[in-house]
């Protein structure tokens, strides 16, 4: 009785799990990848690169707990992490978290990321210019179902703000990547188009 009242109990949070994960390609990096477009723009940017999906941030993640991603991070890792309550909402929870920072103070900012700064900077950590990676997974902290994601490969948190260099969005784009409206995507393969001469061949007549 007792294996069956935690079954019900779990089945939730197991449910949540599977929709979170089945729905992990279809917006969730698009939505990322909008509001790191936007941002640049809007705050002239110049170097903010897009997320890809990393199968090795994939692998740390399995399996792996938030208080054991926490205790790497404070030893010194290449990547960093954020929480998101799902895939499907992160577009609109973290634009109006971005909004919402943007509206304090310097004063008021400063003293935000000083009080994370040996945690994650939440809203902040998906508008880090050079970060380029990212992997997911359902997690649950405290008994309830987030989406725990790492982030990298910088593991230091860089601020954005009026100190940092600016520039025209998509205008400063790392080895590899190209400017894509305003956010440096992974470079397309150049093609070439070769047009070899057509040799033609006259057999002899026999005589």
């Amino acid at each position: 009785m007792n294996r069956l009242l935690c079954a019900f109990i779990l089945l939730p949070n197991l449910i949540s799990a599977a929709l979170l994960t089945d729905k992990v390609t279809v917006n969730f990096l698009p939505d990322i990848n909008k509001i790191r477009r936007q941002f640049a723009k809007d705050h002239s940017v110049p170097d903010m690169h897009e997320w890809t999906w990393s199968r090795d941030l994939e692998a740390i993640l399995n399996p792996i707990t938030v208080e054991k991603v926490r205790e790497i991070y404070k030893a010194g890792a290449d990547w960093r992490y954020v929480a998101v309550n799902s895939y499907e909402t992160v577009n609109t929870e973290f634009e109006t978290k971005l909004k919402e920072f943007a509206g304090k103070t310097e004063d008021e900012q400063k003293k935000l990321v000083d009080n994370r700064a040996f945690y994650s900077q939440q809203e902040l950590e998906f508008v880090q210019p050079l970060q380029k990676f990212v992997a997911c997974k359902p997690t649950d902290i405290s008994g309830k179902i987030y989406v725990l994601c790492l982030v990298g490969p910088k593991g230091e948190f860089e601020f954005v703000n009026k100190e940092r260099p600016t520039g025209e969005a998509g205008t400063k784009c790392d080895s590899g990547y190209e400017n894509d409206d305003g956010l440096c995507v992974v470079a397309k393969p150049k093609t070439t188009t070769e047009n070899p001469e057509k040799t033609t061949e006259n057999p002899k007549k026999n005589e």
